[in-house]
Order: structure tokens, then sequence, then C-alpha cells
């Protein structure tokens, strides 16, 4: 075998400590690892793949301007190697534009470091402990020029075909070389340390070391091991020249934290000198070794693996992330929104129409982009660190939104006219505007209002105009927040693309009434009034009618007769998991549903643009589980649930806002969204993607694992087949002939499971341990034994659905824009623009092309 060994460290900077303490270790670390590399003029180090290190290094007044000049001359000469992210993210749990801003920062970053010399940022993938892969990966590693990377987690190829490299193909047809750490990113940590690691990279447990003679291999190995080091790097090799048709192996030198990078290269020339083929080497020069013995003649051609990579049966992706502390990720979503739907819209519109003196600031706005990126790191967004880092997560948050707020009313300042004097001459231009309760006469209406529309076609709908409270205060709302005290709702029509539309005209009359019984758009062309129901319990706009059931579920009915029943089911469980997993008790108790006395409905809006049904509930659940944590405990207590659902005139989107009062622990509870049993085609939200995914996906086979392929997997496994899935806004439900189905969004929320012919959605999980050894549905642990008591969740949780039902495929029914639009919907608010013309209007078919940015560069 030829070995290849990687100098390198996985820096995790928040998880079982605040960044606050690991910063503290950059000092000996930097400081380590920049004297070996001044007395080692051959040695090499990949700084994790991320260029946070060197900025938090430069806070904490580690990195001096001296040791920077230092860093900087070997990342010149292409021995440290920096980038080409900003920071190791989720990238299921964050947004497609900030997976590209992650790159964009990194690359710049790691750039400047490298200004003067030959060397240049890493321009390889770097994925060594993310949980679970994303299907556009490649395609977005290789708009960046990056045609190689580097994973570990996720791997979805049966086990008679896991190789230790093989291509890895977007939708679009993006293809990267792609590398399979067989046994992790630290199969050689530690290599010097006598005896120090043998367990850990499976030597001694595994039974796998032993002698190495030189006719075992094409290269000769030397005489049998004398040595621990030689020892482990035998059973390594052994290990994994079963699945490398090119008989290189790559050894991992590095582990978490590691603060004294390790003096390899004299002990890899003495293994030379031995007739070992093994010496260090840098991902770009592995991965072009790598080329050039795939190029030989009658070398076997690479497996091919297509789209996400999801599966834990060879090392775990801990779905249990995706509902975590799911407020975080719900926060996050909503600052992501704010920034990129409508801050640097709204900048980029102030820049180009607005007034003379605006500039767009610049470097302000990366600051705020970075302090993003920031609650991003795998760690930190999936909710599996201690309490501390999370609340410092909530901290950053808010600061966020402070700055959001200020950026965003000087752009505003840019783009509006001053009030008109009274009796002025209307602004000519602009849709019709009906306002709806200006008729009552604690709500006049406002002389202007101003519409702004961040998708790039044309829309209209129904717009709540803000008359005193800012957008970025108050309760959570999908996309941005309003008060609800203190907005006026009016319908609008024909709001331009990326622009704005002044609105001076308040109209006395509603729009002319008709319904289509066609695939109906978001919004149609002509709309009825909503009318509510007091006796019925029932809300209905000639397109949908939506019933409150006796025990609080749905039931929805299209125009064409479609009806969709116990929609909102409560379903809640025992959870004896950690943060990483979700598990069920040995004997659980699931709670589903509520009886009719504990259900109450109130009516709201006939006649307007808006209808409403409130519906409270009271839950009774167990408190918690029992203390041998078998089954849930017999106690129990009310756990407050209320729905708001809305419908708008013109809307066939059904809107809901669900909001939990918790008081228990240990639970995990969900939403039900039935479909029709025939409803088994399912297409999920992704970034920057559609994903197809199994109804009833097959049960993994473990007599399938051969022994070779056992003794890789070192690490905790999800053995069982996954059924709770990553998603991004919405889970499509649609029958096989495509005549019809059911989208069911939701904004902030990334889990589901489709069982049952429904779709499940979590609301909240509940657990106290970061990470615990006895979780029934994973083999392994994950992580420390820490108490997280603020994972339990013991705070209100408001979160947000929509119901899409079509008569069409899910294509023609636009399922991706409504999508789009549900998370960037119109915003208007008192006041003129100055121009109404859009920015950009793009035309695709079922406006099949979403726009991630728009902004000045």
């Amino acid at each position: 075998m030829k070995m290849r060994l990687v100098s390198h460290t996985h820096w995790d900077r928040e998880w079982f400590l605040p960044a606050s303490f690991t910063r503290e270790w950059l000092g000996p670390f930097f400081h380590s690892l920049a004297e070996l590399m001044r007395a080692d003029p051959e040695y090499c180090f990949v700084l994790d793949g991320q260029s946070i290190l060197l900025e938090d290094a430069a806070k904490c007044g580690v990195l001096t301007p001296e040791l920077a000049q230092e860093l900087g001359r070997y990342c010149a000469a292409g021995r440290l190697l920096v980038g080409p992210y900003y920071l190791q993210p989720d990238w299921n749990l964050v947004s497609p534009e900030a997976l590209v801003r992650n790159l964009e920062i990194g690359l710049r970053d790691a750039a400047l470091m490298c200004e003067g010399g030959v060397g240049e940022p890493m321009k390889i993938g770097w994925l060594m402990d993310n949980f679970g892969q994303i299907s556009q990966c490649p395609q977005i590693h290789a708009s960046f020029g990056i045609d190689s990377v580097f994973m570990w987690r996720g791997l979805t190829l049966p086990p008679n075909d896991v190789r230790s490299e093989y291509l890895w193909r977007s939708h679009d047809g993006s293809t990267v070389q792609a590398v399979y750490l067989l046994d992790s990113y630290r199969n050689a940590m530690r290599l010097l340390s006598q005896g120090a690691a043998g367990s850990q990279d499976g030597a001694s447990s595994h039974g796998a070391a032993g002698s190495l003679a030189a006719s075992d291999t094409d290269g000769g190995q030397g005489a049998p091991a004398t040595t621990q080091m030689e020892r482990r790097v035998q059973a390594i090799a052994n290990r994994i020249r079963p699945f490398s048709p090119t008989g290189l192996a790559l050894l991992m030198n590095g582990y978490d934290q590691e603060m004294e990078p390790e003096a390899v290269t004299p002990a890899l020339a003495r293994l030379a000198e031995q007739g070992y083929d093994m010496h260090q080497t840098t991902p770009g020069a592995f991965v072009a070794e790598l080329g050039a013995a795939l190029n030989k003649p009658g070398m076997p051609p690479l497996p091919v693996v297509h789209g996400e990579q999801y599966n834990g049966r060879y090392i775990c992706v801990f779905p249990g992330v995706l509902s975590a502390r799911s407020y975080l990720k719900r926060e996050n979503y909503a600052v992501e929104t704010e920034m990129e739907q409508y801050l640097e819209p709204l900048m980029a519109t102030a820049m180009l129409v607005g007034e003379g003196s605006y500039t767009q600031p610049a470097e302000h706005v990366e600051q705020v982009w970075r302090r993003i990126l920031r609650n991003h790191p795998h760690d930190s967004i999936c909710g599996v660190s201690v309490d501390d880092v999370h609340t410092d997560m909530e901290e950053r948050f808010q600061r966020v939104r402070d700055e959001l707020a200020l950026l965003q009313q000087d752009a505003l300042d840019a783009l509006l006219l001053p009030p008109l004097a009274d009796g002025a001459a209307a602004y000519p231009h602009g849709p019709a505007l009906t306002d709806v309760s200006a008729a009552l006469p604690h709500r006049p209406a406002p002389k202007d209002a101003a519409v702004f529309n961040p998708l790039p076609y044309r829309r209209s709908g129904v717009v709540a105009v803000e008359l005193e409270t800012e957008r970025l205060g108050g309760t959570e709302a999908v996309g941005h927040e309003v008060s609800d005290t203190s907005d006026d709702l009016y319908w609008v029509t024909d709001v331009p693309g990326l622009g704005w539309a002044s609105v001076p005209q308040v109209q006395d009359s509603a729009p002319a009434s008709s319904a289509s019984g066609a695939a109906a758009p978001v919004v149609a062309d002509a709309v009825t009034d909503v009318v509510g129901n007091v006796e019925t319990r029932t809300i209905s706009n000639g397109l949908l009618s939506v019933t409150a059931e006796p025990d609080g579920t749905l039931t929805l009915t299209t125009a064409q007769g479609t009806r969709f029943t116990s929609l909102l089911e409560l379903e809640d469980g025992g959870d004896s998991g950690d943060t990483y997993t979700y598990a069920p008790p040995s004997i659980d108790r699931v709670v589903r549903g509520v009886k009719p006395e504990d259900v109450s409905v109130r009516v709201t809006g006939n006649g307007t643009v808006r209808a409403t049904l409130q519906v409270g509930l009271t839950v009774r659940l167990p408190v918690g589980l029992t203390e041998d944590r078998t089954t849930r405990a017999a106690e129990e207590a009310v756990v407050p649930v209320f729905h708001e659902v809305s419908l708008d005139a013109g809307a066939a989107v059904l809107r809901i806002t669900s909001s939990v009062r918790n008081t228990v622990r240990d639970h995990r509870l969900r939403l039900r969204f039935p479909v029709e049993p025939e409803m088994q085609k399912l297409s999920v939200g992704a970034p920057f993607d559609e994903v197809a995914r199994d109804a009833s996906p097959p049960a993994q086979d473990e007599t399938d694992i051969g022994a070779d392929l056992r003794q890789l997997m070192l690490g905790a496994r999800e053995p069982d087949t996954i059924r709770t899935m990553p998603m991004r806004d919405y889970v499509c439900c649609s029958n096989s002939e495509g005549s019809r189905g059911l989208a069911v969004y939701a904004p902030g929320l990334f889990e589901y499971e489709f069982r049952d012919s429904a779709v499940h959605i979590p609301v909240l999980r509940a657990v106290g341990w970061l990470a615990r050894p006895d979780v029934s549905t994973r083999t392994g642990d994950a992580g420390p034994m820490i108490a997280t008591p603020d994972a339990q969740c013991l705070r209100d949780t408001t979160v947000e659905f929509a119901l899409y039902p079509f008569e069409s495929t899910a294509e023609r029914a636009r399922v991706p824009a409504v999508a789009a639009e549900l998370r960037a919907p119109l915003w208007a608010f008192p006041g003129r623009a100055r121009d109404t013309a859009g920015l950009l209007e793009i035309e695709s078919p079922h406006d099949a092309v979403i726009m991630s940015s728009a902004r000045v560069v």
C-alpha cells in the first residue's frame, strides 16, 4: 500500500465549551504550529477547512502581527492550508445563500493570508464531521472551482460498492471527486504516542494489527513491525486495502482541538528508510496522485453516487439534531430571511433608485453576515452543545436583529418620499389598494402605503400595513414580524418583481368576485371575500373551505371536492434519547388528539379579505420519564396549544400559526397532516433543490455488511433505516398520476417523517442530555454525557405551517414558488416609494426559478 498522511485539526469552535473558552486554546495551538513549521520546512498542515480559527485568534490577541505575518508566509508557500470555508456549518439546517456566503468569506479570508506567494486557498471540500450531505453539495463546490471533496458521514453506497474514492454528482450534472474517510478523520491521530490511541483507530479492539511483509503490497513495506507506530500504520493499511482500487491509503493525523500538532515527518522518514511507501501530503497533492492512479490502464471505473448522502449505517448522521432546540433553528431562519429577502434587496434598490447620498455599508453588512454565520457550526445550529453555547447563540441572534433594523431603516430613508401635504395630488402610479378596516373608527386608513415585493415576478395578495410598530420586534413570524394589534389589512394587486408600489388610493369596494375551478395560483386574478360561519366553525373563500372539528383537528375541502381530514392532529410520545438522537422509552405512552371538552373554537372575519379560526386545546401530558427512563411518568401537567388558522381572499393556501407553552420534559410533540392513501410520491424541499424520497424506505439488512467493512465502522451508527428526514420549507405528497396532491409547508422547521399516509412534523423535541450512552436507536455514543436542562425547551414555542392542496402535477402547481412566497411575503407600510418600477422580473415555467440573493457586489 502507498500510505499518505495528512496532518490537520478538527476544531469544534463551540461544543462542550463556549467559544469564549475554546478561543483561549488557540494561543497554545498556533504557537505550537508555528514552532513546528519553523523547525521543519517540509511540514504541512490543514486548518480544518475553516478560516474562522485565524479570525478568533486575532480577536483574542493570540494572532499578533508578527505571528500573523509568519503564518501568512506558510500559507503563501502552500504549507498551511486555509479555507475553503469560513466555518464548518451543518449543510441541512442553514439557508442555501448562507452556504454560498460561507464559501465566499472563507475563500476571501484564505486568499488574504496567501497574498504574495505561490500558495492559494485550499480548493478542496472538507466535510469532516457535518451530519449528512445535501444533494447540491457537488454543484455548490463546483461553482467555486472546487472539484474534489473529502467526506465522512452519510454515504449511501451499498456495502458491496463501498470504496475509498467515488464520484459524487448533483442533479445538474456537476460532479466532484470524493475521497471517503473510511475510518474517520482521525484514524492516525496521536501517531507518535506509544499506545495512546491504539483503541481509537481500532488497531487493538478490532484485531487488525499484524505484520505487513514486502510481498504483500506493490510498493513493498519493509520488515515486520517492531514499534507501536509501525503496528498502527500496518493496521490502518490492512483495513483500507480491500476498499482502495488504487492502492492508496489515507492516514488522517489529527483530532478535535489538538493543541500540539505532531512532528511526524522525521518518523515518516524513518519508515521510508525501512521500505514503507509513506510520506506526508496535502489534500490537493493526494487528489492529484489519486487522479494519476485512476487514469492508469485497466483501472476499474469509480462508483457514482447521486444527490443527497444521508445514511447512518456506516457512521451516524444523527437525525435527532434536525429537531433538537428547534427555537434556535427558527430564529436562524428568521434572520437569514430578513437579511437575504428584505435587507439586501432593499439596499440594492436604494443604491439604484434611492436618494442620491445613499451608499451601501458593505463592510457593516459583511460583519452582520459573519455574525449570522458564527451561529452555523454544526454543533451550534444542531443544538448539540452545552447550554451556555446556545445562550450565546440567542444573544448573537438578538444583536443581528438590532443591526438589521438599523441597516434597514437607513435604506428605507433613502427610498421613501416625504409624506404628501393635505390636499396635495396623489401619487399617480401604483396598483389598487382596498382597505378592509378603514370603516372602523379606530382604524383610519393611511394616505399612502408602500408595498415591497422581494421576489422576481409580479404578485398580488393581502398585505398588512404596520402603523406604529417596527418590523423586527415582537413575536415570532415567518420571514418578518408584525404586531396583531396595529396592522390594517389590504388587498393589493400587481406589485412589480423586486420592486415597490406606491398605493395612495383607498377603494371603497372589494375586487370583483369569482372563483376558478382550475389549479389555482396562490392568488387568483379575481377573488371573493372570505366567509366565516360561527355555527359550523368553517371559513371559506370559494377555493378552499376549512372546518374546525370537535376534536380540534381540521377538515380541508377544495373547490373540486377533494377532502383532507384529521389535519393538525396532535401526537406526543416520550423521548429517552439525547440532543443527537430521538429514542422512545421501551414502554412508551403516546398521546394522540384531545377530547372535545378540551377544545375551544372562535371564528373571526366575515366578508373581508381574511377570516380566521382560533382553536385552543388543553393537552394533558406526562411530566417526564420515570427514574429508570423506561416509561413515562404517571403524573401529568397541562400543555396549552393554540392554533390560528387563516384564509385570505383569493388564496389557495391555508396558513396556520401554532403556539405551545411547553411545561413537561422528555417528549416529542408532533402535528400530523394525513393525505390520501394514493399520495405516496414525495418531493421535499432542500437547499437549492427539490429531492424525491421514498414514502416507505426499505429496511436495511445488517447481514449485507461484510467483515472487512465492519471493522472500519468504529463510531456510532444508526443501524435501522432512518425515517425522520431533513426538509427545507415543505414536503409535497402527490399521487402517481399527477392529478392532485397536498404540499405541507413548515418554514423554519427541518424534520419530517412520512408514516401511515401522513406527514409528521415535530413542533418541539425536549431532552435533558447532550449525549447518553444508552440510546436505543443508536449503536455507540455521540459525545460527553453532560446535562442540558435548557434542551427541555420549557418555553413558549410558535411555529408556522401552510397547506396547499392542488389538482394538477406538483410542478404545474408551483410548489417551490409557493415556498418562496411564504418565506418572503409582500411587505407594506405607510409611506410612498420613489419608484414603482421593478428592478428584476424573471419569466420561467411555473415560476420555477427561485432567487436566493439580490445584492450589490
